[in-house]
């Protein structure tokens, strides 16, 4: 199994970021006020060069073994009633994960995010 750092050192920066803007493509109206004085190629710089500097950030982060207990925290795509709803996050036990028999009984475990501010 590849770790995010591993597959991202594998791919090309750029095609990573031209793919994530072509599906999640930046939707001007939902900018704010602040951004009507700038050029359309302002914003897409603006985004690229935060999600280039996300992409770096996790390329580089150092990991923090606690002991015996590894975790791993994963995004899925969540279908619910055979609809696609969006994006899941889990974060499970990995010797749960490799022990377990049937990966429907892993459980996973309350996580939650905070904002982050890179420097705005």
């Amino acid at each position: 199994m590849k770790t995010i750092q591993t597959v991202l050192n594998e791919l090309d920066v750029e095609e990573v970021i031209d793919y994530y803007f072509s599906t999640y493509p930046i939707n001007i109206k939902d900018l704010g006020h602040k951004w009507d004085v700038k050029t359309v190629a302002e914003c897409k710089d603006y985004g690229r060069n935060k999600l280039r500097a996300l992409i770096d950030r996790v390329v580089s982060a150092k990991g923090n073994p606690s002991g015996d207990k590894k975790s791993m925290l994963f995004v899925y795509k969540n279908v619910e009633d055979g609809l696609y709803d969006g994006l899941g996050v889990s974060l499970i036990d990995a010797n749960e994960l490799f022990d377990a028999e049937d990966v429907s009984q892993v459980h996973s475990y309350a996580c939650s995010f905070s904002s982050v501010d890179f420097g705005r």
